[in-house]
């Protein structure tokens, strides 16, 4: 959950650890949903992580099939 609006990072990493997308979004107080287009991606597991102001996420696994 979001403490302000603001723009929030969100960072999409290879299992080698390789940055390969950042996207910026605008979130609001509250929760917020966001979705992560991995279209131009190969199938495999990724990691995303969350940088606000505030905050900056754990690294969480996600899997594209």
């Amino acid at each position: 959950n979001a403490t302000t609006a603001e723009k929030v990072s969100v960072n999409v990493y290879s299992v080698s650890g390789a940055l390969v997308s950042t996207t910026l979004y605008d979130v609001v107080n509250g929760a917020n949903a966001i979705d992560i287009n991995l279209s131009g991606m190969d199938a495999g597991t990724y990691f995303v992580k969350v940088n606000s102001n505030n905050a900056v996420s754990n690294m969480i696994p996600i899997v594209k099939k």
